[in-house]
């Protein structure tokens, strides 16, 4: 966000040839305004020369941090966070473009192909590169195709149910679905080889039950469907959206993923209080990357700046209320050697549960 006198600008998704603009006074009121490109473009330009001379010109350049999922979903969050404190060090415009579909591979997609100049940047995680590969024969791209340049945090995995199902923890939940085998569970997840998908059906595969799969283009409209009694649970990411609705009694929290209860919600039980988790998977990393052929220079600048931003305070407290866990700083050799294990990781988990492309 950039101030402007009472108001906060935040830039959206360009669509035909426009760049919306969200301006929100103090109040969260507001108000949307849509300009052409060039005009931005522009606008960029001269307010860049009038507060750095020079400077304007490289000012005027857009990077854009491509988000697979629809704004207001907790990765949108997480580039906004980002977007400010990156622009600062780049010294350019930062766009964010949401992107969804096909599991979030159809904004993986749109990076590669487009110029791999560095300008282009993508918010991923094994949601989107390493498993719709593994589940879908449509997905072309592989893991290999992109590279980390650096990590921005990880998320614990929480099992939500709907507040209707008479059910309190896991096991509990466990129990209800042998109790009524001809009439499976509904649970919903991102998309066919989401990290949510793989999680549940291994939950269900190593407790002998059944459940429903119904999957969305995003974590937003998946929660609403919860919320509305449209789903019985889900596997999804800890965030203070998730806690907010479980204090209003709109979810049932069951458990958050780990050995131990999350600071923010001491309620909800840890996955090592029951025994329908035990031995899964705990949290989901993101991190920001770029097409594997991009030119190394451009990528040692990206490194560079990101490697700013996470260790910016103010940036891993804004991530920490989202209840992700900041990223450590890390070099671009451990980068790769982290996102190399990640890979077979998640590709071991798709064989465990004998995932079959579709």
């Amino acid at each position: 966000m950039n101030p402007i006198g009472s108001l906060s600008v935040v830039l959206l998704s360009a669509y035909d040839g426009a760049i919306l603009l969200v301006a929100m006074n103090r109040f969260g009121d507001a108000m949307y305004l849509a300009i052409t490109r060039r005009l931005f473009n522009l606008s960029c330009l001269a307010g860049g020369l009038s507060h750095t001379g020079g400077a304007g010109a490289q000012e005027a350049r857009v990077t854009t941090l491509v988000v697979p999922y629809p704004a207001g979903a907790l990765s949108d969050a997480i580039a906004r966070a980002v977007q400010e404190p990156l622009r600062g060090h780049l010294q350019q415009t930062i766009l964010i473009d949401n992107v969804s579909g096909v599991s979030g591979t159809v904004g993986a997609q749109k990076v590669l192909s487009a110029p791999a100049d560095g300008q282009m940047l993508f918010q991923g995680s094994p949601n989107e590169l390493i498993l719709p590969p593994l589940a879908l024969k449509s997905v072309k791209l592989r893991a290999e195709d992109f590279r980390v340049v650096h990590p921005i945090g990880e998320s614990p995995f929480v099992l939500i149910a709907r507040a209707g199902l008479p059910v309190k923890t896991a096991d509990e939940l466990i129990a209800l679905a042998r109790s009524q085998p001809d009439r499976p569970l509904t649970y919903g997840s991102t998309g066919i080889g989401s990290a949510y998908h793989l999680l549940t059906e291994q939950l269900a595969n190593q407790n002998g039950v059944k459940f429903t799969h119904v999957p969305y283009r995003g974590g937003a409209p998946m929660v609403q469907d919860l919320i509305g009694g449209r789903l019985d649970f889900v596997i999804t990411l800890y965030n203070s959206v998730i806690v907010g609705m479980t204090e209003k009694g709109q979810l049932n929290p069951l458990a958050v993923f780990g050995s131990q209860r999350h600071e923010q919600m001491k309620s909800m039980p840890a996955a090592s209080e029951t025994q329908a988790l035990k031995g899964m998977p705990t949290s989901l990393w993101s991190a920001y990357m770029v097409p594997a052929k991009t030119p190394e220079a451009m990528v040692q600048k990206l490194h560079l700046a990101l490697l700013k931003v996470a260790s910016d305070t103010q940036v891993r407290a804004l991530l920490e209320k989202l209840g992700m866990r900041a990223a450590q700083p890390m070099s671009l050799a451990d980068s790769a050697k982290f996102y190399t294990a990640e890979i077979a990781r998640y590709r071991a988990l798709a064989a465990s549960i004998h995932l079959q492309a579709e």
